[in-house]
């Protein structure tokens, strides 16, 4: 009966040791997905509030390269018309400030960013789904 117990004991201490584990690796790796995020944001803003024309047009395509699958690349294909990952039109850099980036509690791999845009009255708000391709984070898709 005492063998039983410990058996018990720990397979018990076992299973709350892994589950803490694993809530620790997904805290680190949602740390990094939003600091990758942010630094993408931050960079990207920057861009479109300094370059224009060519040296705008390849500096964010080099950005979305580097940050989106291809399965988003395919849909935004030469177009700044409209930005989905910015979810406007354009952004500058003085309202960089506002940037926040949260991972969406409700949704698996989906984070919020939100930030104060120009000609806006409410915050702008995105919406990503980031995937793990080759150990890199990358955006999959944007609403």
């Amino acid at each position: 009966m005492k063998n039983s117990k410990k058996v018990v004991r720990l397979f018990v201490t076992c299973i709350v040791f892994i589950s803490c584990y694993g809530h620790a690796q997904n805290n680190v790796a949602g740390q990094e997905v939003i600091d990758t995020l942010r630094k993408f944001y931050t960079d990207y803003t920057k861009e479109w509030s300094t370059d224009t024309g060519f040296t705008l047009k390849r500096k964010i395509y080099s950005l979305r390269k580097k940050i989106c699958t291809s399965k988003l690349l395919k849909p935004m294909a030469d177009n700044l018309d409209y930005d989905p990952l910015i979810n406007n039109y354009a952004t500058d850099i003085v309202h960089l400030n506002t940037l926040i980036v949260i991972k969406d509690s409700a949704k698996a791999n989906t984070y919020i960013i939100s930030y104060d845009a120009p000609g806006l009255l409410k915050p702008n708000i995105i919406h990503v789904k980031v995937v793990k391709e080759k150990g890199i984070y990358k955006i999959d898709s944007a609403w």
